[in-house]
C-alpha cells in the first residue's frame, strides 16, 4: 500500500526478458497457465528461436523468507534432475521485479486436459502413460527427491506424446535413511493417508499419488474424489474406495497395492513396473496424438494393433471402418464385406469418386509416424444446413464450415487452437487463433470466424452436443470476439 493508502498498480510483463548474465533475450509469447505463486508464458530465445514454458514469478510474492527459501529448493531439486520423462530445466535468472525458470515445454499440455475429454482410457494407453510416470519417479527416489504432488495436472505430454514429471514447488530432499517429513501438502485427490494424520512421510506418498493416477487413468475419475474436502479426507484415512467391475483383475490388483493404508506394504516403483498389469499386457511404443481426443485402435481379442498405417488409408482409400449404432465396429475393405453392407458401400464408392474428383486434397505427402497404425479416424459426430453453409461436427472436436455461396471453408481444430481458411481459389492457410487475437485477421476470415461462433452457440445450446461442443466453441470464440473488436490486414493474414 502506498503513503496514500491506494494499492500499487502491479507491474506488467515485460514483452522482451533479458537474461543479464548469459546476455539471452527472451521474448514472450502465448499465456500457457497459472499455478501457486507463477505464471507460465511461451518464451522464444531470440538467436535459436527455440520456444520454451518460462516460469514467471514477482518477487512481491516473495518476501517473506520461508517464501524464498521454498523457490530456492524448487530450482535447485529440479535443476539437479536430468532424465527423458521429467520436464527438462534450462536456467533460471531474476531481475527487478521478478524470478523466471525457463523450463522446456510440452505442447500437448497434461494429462488432465487428457482426462478432461476422454475420462477413462484404454488399459494399453494406461500402461503407457504409466510406465513413463514410472520412469521418471524411480529416477526422483534414485536422486532421493519426493515429488510430493504427483497428479494429472504435474504430468506434461510432449509432441512425441511422452510424458514428462513437472512442477517442483512441493518437492523435497531426504537428507539421510529413515527421514520422515512432516510438512502437509499436496492435492487432496491424491494425498497419503499419512500425511493427513501427520505420523510423518517419506517415498511412499508418490506410490500412493501414483495409485490414484492409475485409479483415475482407468475409471474416469478419482478413487475417493467426493463434494466435500472433508469427506474425501475421511474417505482418504479409511481407504474407502470401490474399483469398478469392469476394472480386469490385474489392474484391481496394482491399484490395491499402491492404495495400501500401511506405506510399509507399498511397492517401489521398480517393483510397480515388475507387476503382472505392467508386463503381461499390450503397452504401445508410441501413441498417436489422435489418442487426445479419440481412443487408439486395439484388436479387442489379442491387444495387438492390426491396422495399416493412415497414409495407406488416404492415399489408396481401400479400407472401410464400419460403427454400428450400438458403437460395435468392424473393418473390411472396398472388395471384401458382408453382404449385408452391399448399399451402404455402393453409395461409399459413389461419395468416394465424387471427392476424387472435386474436393482439394491434403496431407498425401506426409511421412507416417510411429504409433499412425494406432491411430481412430474421426468419423462424423453430428452435422446441419444452413441458408449459408454446411457444418460438420467430428468425434475428435474439429468443425468444418462450407459456404454456399463462394465455395470457402474453415476448419476449427480446438486441439491446435487454429482454423484453417480455404478461399475462393482452393488456397488454405492455417492461423493460429491465439495470433488472431493478438493481431486481427483479414475481414473475409472475420466474418466467417463470427459466423462459426453463431454456429457453435447454437450447438451448445442442444444439450446432446453440450459436452463435445465445448472445446471446439471456446477455440472460436477467443478469435471470433477478437476478430469481431479489430478486422486488420497484417502481413501473412491479409
Amino acid at each position: 500500500m502506498s503513503s496514500h493508502g491506494k494499492e500499487e498498480p502491479k507491474k506488467e510483463l515485460p514483452q522482451i526478458i533479458t537474461d543479464t548474465t548469459s546476455g539471452r533475450t527472451y521474448y514472450r509469447g502465448k499465456f500457457l497457465g497459472k499455478g501457486g505463486f507463477a505464471k507460465c508464458y511461451e518464451l522464444t530465445e531470440s538467436v535459436s528461436k527455440t520456444v520454451y514454458a518460462g516460469k514467471i514469478v514477482s518477487k512481491s510474492l516473495l518476501l517473506k523468507p520461508h517464501q524464498k527459501e521454498k523457490m530456492s529448493q524448487e530450482i535447485a531439486i529440479h535443476r539437479s534432475l536430468n532424465h527423458q520423462h521429467i520436464v527438462g530445466f534450462h536456467c533460471f535468472f531474476e531481475d527487478q521485479d521478478n524470478v523466471y525458470v525457463i523450463l522446456e515445454l510440452c505442447k500437448r499440455r497434461s494429462l488432465m486436459e487428457l482426462h478432461k475429454r476422454r475420462k477413462a482410457l484404454t488399459e494399453p494407453e494406461t500402461r503407457y502413460f504409466m510406465r513413463h510416470l514410472l520412469h521418471g519417479v524411480k529416477h526422483l527416489h534414485d536422486k532421493r527427491v519426493i515429488h510430493r504432488d504427483l497428479k494429472l495436472g504435474n504430468l506434461f505430454l510432449n509432441d512425441d506424446m511422452q510424458v514428462k514429471i513437472g512442477d517442483f514447488g512441493l518437492a523435497t530432499r531426504v537428507d539421510f535413511d529413515g527421514e520422515r517429513k512432516k510438512t502437509l501438502c499436496g492435492t487432496p485427490n491424491y494425498i497419503a493417508p499419512e500425511i493427513l494424520n501427520k505420523k510423518g512421510h517419506s517415498f511412499e506418498v508418490d506410490i500412493w499419488s501414483m495409485g490414484c493416477i492409475l485409479y483415475t487413468l482407468l475409471v474416469g475419475k478419482p478413487p475417493f474424489e467426493t463434494q466435500t474436502l472433508k469427506d474425501t479426507y475421511q474417505r482418504i484415512k479409511k481407504n474407502e474406495y470401490h474399483v469398478p467391475s469392469r476394472v480386469s483383475p490385474s489392474a484391481k490388483s496394482l491399484i490395491q497395492r499402491l492404495l495400501h493404508a500401511d506405506p510399509s506394504l507399498r511397492p517401489s516403483a521398480q517393483q510397480i513396473l515388475d507387476d503382472e498389469f505392467m508386463v503381461s499386457g499390450y503397452i504401445p511404443t508410441r501413441l498417436p496424438t489422435s489418442c487426445l481426443t479419440m481412443a487408439p485402435r486395439f484388436d479387442a481379442r489379442h491387444n495387438v494393433p492390426t491396422r495399416k498405417p493412415l497414409i495407406e488409408l488416404n492415399t489408396k482409400g481401400r479400407n472401410i471402418h464400419y460403427i454400428e449404432r450400438n458403437l460395435t465396429e468392424h473393418y473390411h475393405t472396398l472388395t471384401v464385406f458382408p453382404q449385408s453392407l452391399y448399399k451402404k458401400v455402393t453409395l461409399l464408392r459413389y461419395f468416394r469418386n465424387y471427392m476424387n474428383e472435386h474436393l482439394l486434397k491434403a496431407g498425401a505427402a506426409m511421412c507416417p509416424r510411429e504409433g499412425d497404425e494406432l491411430a481412430r479416424i474421426p468419423s462424423l459426430r453430428t452435422y446441419f444446413r444452413t441458408r449459408s453453409a454446411i457444418v460438420l461436427h467430428l468425434t475428435n472436436g474439429t468443425l468444418q464450415m462450407n459456404f454456399f455461396e463462394d465455395h470457402t471453408k474453415i476448419i476449427l481444430c480446438p486441439l491446435m487452437g487454429a482454423v484453417t481458411y480455404i478461399d475462393q481459389q482452393r488456397n488454405f492457410r492455417t492461423f493460429k487463433l491465439a495470433l488472431i487475437q493478438e493481431h486481427g485477421c483479414s475481414a473475409d476470415l472475420a466474418s466467417r470466424l463470427k459466423y462459426a461462433r453463431n454456429m457453435i452457440q447454437k450447438m451448445v445450446t442442444s444439450r446432446s452436443h453440450a459436452d463435445s461442443a465445448a472445446s471446439s466453441a471456446a477455440a472460436a470464440a477467443a478469435a471470433s470476439a477478437s476478430a469481431s473488436r479489430s478486422v486488420k490486414s497484417t502481413g501473412p493474414m491479409a
